[in-house]
């Protein structure tokens, strides 16, 4: 997030013991400086999140865009689907000490041109580029089509 905090993001997922898939969304928040322990603020977007799913990518592609991919559904079976989940507001909210109000992330559906890759799961997804250009400056996603 800054200097001072880092968050891990949590989507999706599945319980195997009560076989259940999930699609919602936690960050944890690590604070950096002092003796506050980690939290967990569980975050309920704007936009229609992506299916319950297991199994999928989720990259960080700028500072505050997550892209998820793929995965598996119980209600869809195998997917191809790409979703971005903009943060940039709870990013804001939390550098400045806030916790973020609900709605401050938003899914949004990503339509790609190109053939896209085939249903999958299981899979493995990175960003290429230097970290220091990709924070300098989101990616503009539409750019990379099918590529992603």
């Amino acid at each position: 997030i800054d200097d001072e905090r880092t968050a891990v993001v949590l989507f999706g997922g599945l319980n195997a013991v009560e076989e259940r898939v999930f699609d919602d969304l936690f960050v944890l928040v690590v604070e950096h400086r002092g003796d506050r322990p980690p939290r967990w603020l569980k975050i309920g977007p704007r936009g229609t999140p992506p299916l319950p799913r297991t199994e999928h990518s989720a990259t960080l592609v700028s500072q505050t865009q997550l892209v998820v991919f793929g995965g598996s559904s119980p209600t869809a079976g195998t997917l191809r689907d790409v979703h971005v989940l903009d943060m940039s507001d709870f990013f804001q909210a939390a550098v400045a000490g806030r916790d973020a109000p609900r709605g401050s992330c938003t899914w949004s559906t990503l339509r790609c041109r190109g053939p896209p890759p085939v249903s999958r799961e299981l899979h493995g997804a990175v960003i290429l580029g230097v970290a220091t250009e990709m924070s300098a400056q989101p990616i503009k996603l539409p750019h990379y089509g099918s590529d992603l």
